[in-house]
């Protein structure tokens, strides 16, 4: 509890609207609870948009991210050549298995 409210004020100091006016988040719940932001058409509209944009980018972004098919199937059939896991007792990989996994998706996804 105290960790959140040390928390809560470190944030606060850093936060523009608190320095330019004062005002954390919980001044503009207030404020757009007493005004009913939240059921003006216009601002409905433009919370809409900025969310779908925020979404089209992050769909782009994943696109742009994606390995080619060709990638994706040449990497599989390497990893099942390694064969089952090598599994500790605590259940951990064995350190011979991470690192021949680890070489795996060094070769295929960081060099590319």
């Amino acid at each position: 509890m105290i960790g959140e409210v040390v928390e809560r004020i470190d944030e606060q100091k850093n936060c523009r609207m608190f320095i330019k006016f004062g005002l954390d988040t919980i001044d503009l719940k207030i404020g757009v609870d007493a005004h009913n932001l939240m059921e003006n058409e216009e601002i409905t509209k433009h919370r809409k948009f900025c969310t779908t944009g925020l979404i089209n980018r992050k769909i782009k972004q994943a696109a742009d991210h994606e390995l080619p098919k060709e990638t994706q199937e040449k990497m599989l059939a390497e990893a099942k050549e390694l064969g089952k896991p090598s599994i500790k007792s605590d259940g951990t990989l064995t350190y011979d298995y991470l690192l021949q996994i680890s070489t795996l998706v060094e070769k295929y996804i960081v060099s590319n």
